[in-house]
């Protein structure tokens, strides 16, 4: 006889999950080093770890970041992202590298960028405020 839909304890159910998801990530349907593995392990996931002492540090204002970036210098994002491996900005250019290879520069205000680079989520900024056509070709009148 089946067990009743919601007879499970929560131990039990806990311990169902962990034996399924170690199953599948034997299988590799999750990476050896993300979220799954760490919750395998017992470790802190991400938004429960404490902040490391060298995050702790404080980052430049925004006035700096805007004189480095009047002085020339490259401005790169150097937050986490799943959808990004590279971003950067540079005299109006912002060249971005997917997590898939694919790269693309376009042209980019300062402030569109610093303002892209602070959000919580880069790849969602990308999808909501810049667009998927962002790195698109700019259709010409006659072209």
């Amino acid at each position: 006889m089946a067990a009743q839909q919601g007879s499970w304890s929560k131990a039990d159910k806990s311990e169902w999950q962990r034996q399924r998801l170690q199953s599948e990530m034997s299988r590799g349907l999750y990476s050896q080093t993300g979220p799954v593995a760490k919750y395998l392990a017992n470790e802190p996931m991400t938004r429960d770890a404490p902040v490391p002492e060298e995050s702790k540090s404080s980052s430049p204002t925004r006035d700096e970041v805007e004189q480095a970036a009047e002085d020339g210098e490259t401005l790169i994002f150097d937050g986490k992202s799943t959808c990004f491996s590279d971003l950067s900005w540079q005299d109006g250019i912002v060249d971005a590298v997917f997590t898939n290879g694919y790269s693309y520069s376009a042209e980019l205000p300062l402030d569109e960028f610093l303002d892209w680079v602070a959000d919580d989520s880069v790849g969602g900024y990308f999808n909501e405020v810049l667009g998927q056509d962002f790195f698109a070709p700019k259709k010409t009148k006659g072209g």
